[in-house]
This record gives structure tokens, C-alpha cells and sequence, in this order.
């Protein structure tokens, strides 16, 4: 009986070390591509859009609301600053730095949960150059060829400048009333009023969450509602850890970020702190800088967060 029970605890040892060795096996070899597939479009977007709506006052959930916070969020947390970077929109999040084109990209994907169509958008001026990008949103499921229609019709948002632009009936203005002078530009952008009077090039489009199969379409009304966000946050972060081919400091620095992305400032802060303190000579460390001055002051806090 003795030796029985001994052969069963070494056998359990031996299928441990072996699980635990083609895990690490795994991790060392595939880890990238394991992290990854980690960060899809779905979970990050998703996890986001959730935090975003549940800092807006129950009774003002309607979808212009949505749009003017997501906004708001996208434009104080990732900013033009640092390297131009090109990726998918949930990896350029983490980053905190993209220019126009990846910003409003990010837009057109966190408002894929809310179930708009969004678009990235080339403006375009009469000598064929590319003056600034910005995202274009409508309720309908339009072809990326349909220009006259959208220049009618759709909401411009500008996430680099933070603006969902207005017309004078102070309704969300569409790139026709731009371009005729029907829509208030702050001053410090009353240049571009031209840039809306070419038609652009609609470079795609988004994938509204009815667009998407019915498996997803249960799983992200139904349970993923009810996954806490700090297990979504942890998950997130685990898929960092599990990304072999990212630099100690540069992990460290995108951990830093997903806790500021959730709205942890204390936490963020301290992340940040850490970053310039072991790695001061990198650039991750002018990031972590650059961040942790931003979320000190209260007006670059999403939703009056505190540290």
C-alpha cells in the first residue's frame, strides 16, 4: 500500500515538472506570440469602453455621451509625445504615444462596444496632401465608398485635439457644416476649417459588436459584464509579463501604464517612479516622467480620478 501511494506521489511530481516545463518551454519560445494573441481587439476594447461607461452618471448613458467620454479618455491618456508608432489600436493604448491617424484609430475601436461605426479618416487638401487624420462615426453599417454620403452626415471626432466638433444648433457637426463655416472651431484650430472641404480618403472601418458572430455577441453581453475589472486588469498586465521580447524597463513602464489605462493613479504614479528610478538613461524613463507629470494635476485625470 505504501509503495503504491509513493509510485502515485511520483508520478504526480513527474507529470508536474513536466507540465511545468512545457509551459516554460512555451513561454521562452512562444511568449510573444502567446501575449499577443493576449491583447486582442475585443478584450482590451471592451475592458476600456466598460470603465469608461461606468464613470458616466446612470441616467446619461445615451450614445452621444458615450461618444463625448470615450473622447475624453483617449485624448488625456495617449498622447502625441515621444515615437511615431504604428500597431493595432489595443497595443498603442498601453504605448501612451501615437499621432493623429493612430489616435483616431483607437477611437474607431473603442467604439465598436457601444455599437457605432467609426472610420478612419485621411482629410485631404486640394494639392493631394494629407494635412491631419480624424474618425468619422455614423449608426449605419455604411461601404467605406459611400464619401458624399458621409461627408453629409457623419460626426467628426478629433481625438489629438479632444474635440467632437458642434454646429450652431449645438448638435454634433458633420464635415459638410465644417467646411461651410456651420460649426464652432476652437480658435487654435480655426485653420482647419478647409481641411473638411476635399473629400478624403476613408482609409476602413470598425466592427460594431452586432456586426460580430453570435458566440461573441453572447459572450460580450451576457458574461463578460460580470468578469471583475481587476481580473481583467491582471490579465492585461499578465500578457505583458508573458511578452519575451519586450526590455525590463520597457515592461515595467507599460505595466505603469495599464494601471493609469484603469484608472489607478497611485498606482501608476508609483510604476512610473520605479521605471525612472532603475532605468533613469532610457527612454522609457522620459515616459514615465512625462505620464507621471500629466496624471499630478487633477485636469489631466479622467473623471476627476484621484491619486
Amino acid at each position: 500500500m505504501m509503495m503504491k501511494l509513493k509510485r502515485k506521489s511520483v508520478l504526480m511530481l513527474l507529470c508536474f515538472f513536466l507540465i511545468g516545463s512545457i509551459f516554460i518551454i512555451a513561454i521562452k519560445y512562444r511568449g510573444y506570440k502567446i501575449s499577443q494573441a493576449m491583447l486582442s481587439r475585443y478584450i482590451v476594447s471592451h475592458s476600456i469602453v466598460r470603465l469608461i461607461v461606468n464613470q458616466i452618471p446612470v441616467n446619461k448613458r445615451d450614445i452621444n455621451t458615450k461618444l463625448e467620454y470615450i473622447n475624453d479618455y483617449i485624448h488625456l491618456n495617449v498622447h502625441s509625445y515621444g515615437m511615431v508608432r504604428d500597431d493595432r489600436p489595443s497595443l498603442m493604448l498601453i504605448y501612451g504615444e501615437a499621432w493623429c491617424d493612430s489616435l483616431a484609430n483607437i477611437f474607431r475601436r473603442l467604439i465598436e462596444p457601444v455599437n457605432i461605426r467609426g472610420y478612419l479618416v485621411f482629410l485631404m487638401l486640394k494639392n493631394g496632401i494629407s494635412p491631419h487624420s480624424v474618425a468619422y462615426c455614423t449608426p449605419e453599417n455604411l461601404s467605406i465608398e459611400d464619401v458624399e454620403y458621409l461627408q453629409k452626415n457623419a460626426v467628426v471626432v478629433d481625438p489629438q485635439n479632444g474635440i467632437i466638433y458642434r454646429n450652431k444648433d449645438n448638435e454634433f457637426a458633420t464635415p459638410t457644416q465644417l467646411c461651410n463655416g456651420e460649426a464652432y472651431f476652437p480658435k487654435h484650430l480655426s485653420g482647419h476649417r478647409e481641411f473638411y472641404c476635399e473629400n478624403p480618403q476613408i482609409v476602413g472601418t470598425n466592427k460594431p459588436i452586432s456586426a460580430r458572430t453570435q458566440l461573441k455577441i453572447y459572450f460580450y453581453q451576457n458574461i463578460f459584464p460580470h468578469i471583475p475589472g481587476s481580473w481583467l486588469r491582471l490579465y492585461i498586465k499578465l500578457a505583458l509579463v508573458l511578452n519575451t521580447k519586450l526590455e525590463k524597463a520597457e515592461r515595467m513602464y507599460y505595466l505603469a501604464r495599464v494601471s493609469q489605462l484603469f484608472l489607478d493613479y497611485s498606482a501608476a504614479k508609483k510604476g512610473y517612479l520605479e521605471v525612472v528610478d532603475r532605468f533613469p538613461s532610457t527612454r522609457w524613463a522620459k515616459l514615465a516622467i512625462y505620464w507621471k507629470n500629466q496624471i499630478s494635476s487633477p485636469e489631466n485625470r479622467f473623471a476627476g480620478g484621484k491619486i
